[in-house]
């Protein structure tokens, strides 16, 4: 399209804005006095010039119609030499045309707005664009903040078609978008476009780094705006949101493999002009998600594990199983490391790899998810995301998710792992470690295990459902008869109003011996506010003896899950085989807490 003559030069009335696009695309106000507006777009190697003419004693006015939002061909049209110039002057001079009938009489709009529908080849989908002060197209999506100038970062908005694209034309770009308590619902940019570090990003407080995983389908992740705000609402920190979604949304798994050192190279540059501005490596969380764990991994690596803390979200297993340190996150590349396994069997890794490992449910068939591949993609990442789910759980239950060190899940299953005291004299001064952001006050006991080569496995049962907390609960008996035949001990919490909650127990055959102490491990869905103890004794045998009895010198129930509860007690009573026993138990002895 010929350039008219008399188009804007230097001097003009003229001014440009972003216009809100949380519910259209990409729109623009143009406010023009007198002047001709020349709009001007690249599509590949060629240009096209899209011209309207205002009148100098009229306003028009262009509506906005959500349904234009929809049209196909104006997201998803590619450049193309001969039909592109048409197709995208036909849309526009359409849309000019049908506004102009339907408001031909309107003179009070003081504004023209402008949709302006196309895509520029190789540089992504509409909504990848919005206008400059030159009307020249700028990346990213922006939305005004009603507040102040500072336009607002979104997640890069990908899609299938991207993934099919990254076949023939493979990408990598990153963004890092800040989050702070003052910006909340606002992400920005973390360097201002003089290179000066954003006012919200204070060097004195933590930052933590969230990393993201393989994203196939290209989405936004479904957890990353919840997980924002439970952290920012549990501490006052700096949050850098790593979205290096055109890498990971790929068909070609390896190939987002392959990207995760790329990316880690990227985020040492940055972090090396945050440490220029006083920023401290020792403040530095990194939590990775899948992929995103192992990219935390390769940046401890280039800063030689002077990161203050990593956290992996169930790291992926896939081509980084059973590889040597150097080419998957390791414990050595931060000062801290925790990780939570919660789908070694299917996308994530079996092998311990921090200073201390989590395993929720042994670290697979993560309680529901569903169990068959006929509940579609659900069946493949729910195992995976729990991980991510269980971490924000910790931060918005009051419940503490409590872990027992032991060397299997099956021996922590028949009451092995009961407590955390003498587990390799680590843990004696302290209750037994937490799952999720809390981990960190292990931090010490953690590292110095570590460095005699003592890994820590710590396991746990969770519920199916959010907010995903059970409540433990070890018992402990010691009997004054002289033997007391192999058994088993049951029992059940009431409240003051009498209602029963029944446990789980992990329970085992036990040998009882005179004033030996003789513990079990339950596991309840629900907190009681305990009244009474139902306690049952039954034989191993099948020979049973309903007129024995056992003399229980003490019985102490004491709340793993709440350490600092005083434990209850209950002194010198009768116990029958296969009879039930209700207690009233109060608190223990102040020499026996």
């Amino acid at each position: 399209m010929a350039q008219p003559e008399n188009h804007p030069s230097g001097g003009r009335s003229k001014s440009l804005e972003i216009f809100d696009i949380k519910s259209y695309q990409t729109v623009t106000f143009l406010r023009k006095r007198k002047v001709n507006e020349l709009q001007n777009f690249s599509c590949g190697e060629s240009e096209y010039l899209f011209y309207f003419h205002q009148s100098p004693n009229e306003s028009i006015h262009f509506p906005l119609f959500d349904v234009l939002g929809k049209i196909w061909f104006g997201h998803h049209w590619q450049c193309s030499p001969s039909l592109f110039p048409f197709f995208s002057e036909l849309l526009f001079w359409g849309l000019a045309v049908y506004s102009i009938v339907q408001y031909r009489n309107s003179r009070e709009h003081s504004r023209l707005q402008l949709m302006s529908f196309f895509t520029v080849m190789n540089q992504g989908p509409l909504t990848d664009f919005s206008l400059s002060s030159k009307a020249t197209p700028v990346s990213r999506n922006l939305l005004e903040k009603k507040a102040s100038n500072r336009p607002c970062l979104e997640f890069s908005q990908l899609s299938v078609k991207d993934s099919f694209k990254d076949l023939f034309n493979p990408r990598i770009e990153m963004f890092l978008m800040l989050y702070t308590r003052k910006n909340l619902n606002c992400a920005e940019s973390l360097l201002e476009q003089n290179s000066s570090l954003n006012m919200n990003f204070d060097i004195n407080k933590k930052t933590v780094w969230l990393i993201h995983g393989y994203r196939p389908m290209g989405s936004t992740p479904s957890w990353l705006k919840n997980f924002l705000r439970i952290l920012l609402n549990q501490d006052d920190i700096n949050i850098i949101v790593v979205d290096w979604n055109r890498g990971a949304t790929t068909l070609i798994y390896n190939r987002a493999v392959k990207n995760t050192k790329k990316v880690a190279l990227l985020l040492s540059k940055c972090i090396h002009n945050l440490l220029k501005h006083g920023a401290s490596l020792d403040n530095f969380h990194f939590i990775g998600v899948s992929l995103g764990a192992h990219i935390s991994g390769f940046v401890g690596k280039l800063f030689q594990g002077q990161l203050g803390r990593i956290t992996g979200l169930d790291p992926a297993g896939p081509k980084f199983s059973g590889k040597p340190s150097m080419d998957r996150l390791d414990y050595t590349d931060a000062k801290f490391v925790d990780i939570i396994h919660s789908d070694v069997n299917g996308l994530g890794i079996n092998e311990p790899l921090g200073h201390i490992d989590f395993y929720p449910n042994g670290g697979k068939k993560q309680p529901g998810c569903p169990k068959t591949i006929f509940s579609g993609i659900e069946f493949i990442k729910c195992d995976h995301q729990r991980a991510v789910y269980l971490f924000m759980a910790t931060l918005e239950t009051k419940c503490n998710f409590i872990s027992f060190p032991c060397a299997s899940y099956n021996d922590y299953k028949i009451g092995l792992c009961m407590d955390c005291e003498g587990f390799s004299d680590g843990f004696k001064k302290k209750s037994c470690p937490k799952l999720g952001y809390q981990a960190e006050l292990w931090k010490d006991i953690l590292i110095e295990k570590r460095e005699r080569s003592l890994r820590t496995t710590v396991f746990l049962d969770t519920t199916g459902t959010k907010p995903f907390c059970t409540y433990y609960f070890v018992l402990s008996i010691i009997v004054l008869n002289k033997t007391m035949k192999d058994g088993y001990i049951k029992f059940k919490l009431l409240n003051q109003l009498g209602m029963v909650e029944e446990p789980r127990l992990y329970e085992k055959s036990t040998s009882f011996y005179k004033f030996q102490e003789v513990k079990v491990l339950a596991q309840f869905l629900n907190d009681v506010n305990i009244s009474r103890i139902g306690l049952t004794y039954f034989q191993s045998s099948n020979h049973l003896c309903f007129t024995c009895g056992y003399n229980i010198h003490r019985l102490m129930l004491k709340s793993l899950t709440y350490p600092e509860r005083p434990p209850l007690c209950n002194y010198n009573f009768l116990l029958k085989e296969s009879e039930e026993v209700f207690l009233s138990p109060s608190t223990c002895k102040p020499q026996e807490i």
